[in-house]
């Protein structure tokens, strides 16, 4: 008889300890429709982590028309507002040319950089911000200007050239879209043939060196005219 008792004593210390374990969450699994205590990111990237690029670095390519903000800390003669041309470039005061067209902001930067530290400033410090950006129309729905280019430059005969900015096709930006000057051009004695009226064409003198070095004055075009650039009278 206390043999029998002990069983049934023990029997009921085994279902009270089984009913326990039941019952302690730790150890019971998740019911459907239960929330978990915490979920196993499926993609490999931590909680909040984002593979969609942000609006900033989606659109930073500079195009051209867009206008940009240099300004150099050491040498307050290079800051200025520089729309960048149709031929992919800005032009700086004392330095020339600078491709900054096709990429990032800070890979422009880091162009006017090198420029500027190669025969102006050792050691220049350059801010370079967009202020501006131009939205583009498809070529055919752009205005255009039709200019001719003839004599020693890479790529003579006529061009219809897109406008994209209000201050129209200068001369030095048309030079650039024909390729550039040839090895033999005297680009101190360019000129501008324009039409006058009466089946006559006035002459307009140009300096494209000058303009290459970020001096003197550039001349906007007019439809028709024509761009002279002549080679170098060796021996004269």
């Amino acid at each position: 008889m206390q043999q029998s008792s002990k069983s049934i004593a023990s029997a009921f210390l085994r279902l009270a300890l089984v009913t326990t374990l039941a019952l302690t969450p730790a150890c019971r699994g998740t019911r459907a429709g239960s929330t978990p205590a915490y979920e196993t990111p499926t993609t490999g990237q931590p909680v909040g982590y984002s593979t969609t690029p942000s609006a900033r670095s989606a659109s930073s390519t500079i195009e051209a028309g867009d206008k940009l903000d240099v300004v150099v800390l050491e040498d307050p003669s290079f800051n200025g507002a520089f729309v960048v041309r149709e031929s992919g470039d800005i032009i700086l005061p004392k330095v020339g040319r600078v491709r900054v067209a096709g990429v990032s902001l800070a890979s422009a930067e880091g162009a006017v950089r090198s420029r500027i530290q190669a025969d102006q400033i050792k050691d220049a410090t350059v801010i370079l911000e967009r202020t501006q950006r131009v939205a583009h129309a498809p070529f055919s729905e752009r205005s255009k200007m039709l200019v001719f280019l003839t004599g020693a430059v890479a790529r003579p005969g006529q061009h219809m050239v897109a406008l994209n900015d209000r201050d129209g096709l200068m001369a030095y930006e048309a030079l650039l879209i024909a390729g550039g000057p040839t090895p033999y051009a005297d680009q101190r004695r360019a000129y501008i043939l324009r039409k006058a009226g009466g089946g006559q064409r006035e002459r307009i003198a140009i300096d494209f060196r000058s303009l290459a070095r970020g001096e003197g004055t550039d001349m906007p075009l007019q439809q028709g005219d024509v761009v002279y650039l002549p080679e170098r009278r060796f021996g004269l």
